[in-house]
């Protein structure tokens, strides 16, 4: 197949989300969300099934910020 022949419909990404959809990685706490995001990731890939507990991100998220030093108050 020949890319010259390929249709491509370019799509507006923020007719789909909104605009401020990004801020969270952008703001001064941005390397501690994609942290977040990366554990969770993660977790999602080492399972064997679609899902994860609840109770298995919380506690990865929890040793994570254990490790920063901040204290989870619930």
């Amino acid at each position: 197949m020949q890319l010259s022949s390929l249709e491509v419909t370019p799509i507006d990404l923020f007719t789909i989300i909104p605009a401020n959809f990004f801020t969270p990685i952008t703001s001064k706490h941005k390397q501690i969300y994609v942290d977040c995001l990366e554990l969770i990731d993660d977790s999602y890939k080492s399972e064997l099934s679609f899902g994860v507990d609840k109770e298995v991100i919380v506690s990865k998220l929890e040793d994570y910020f254990d490790l920063l030093g901040y204290q989870i108050v619930e």
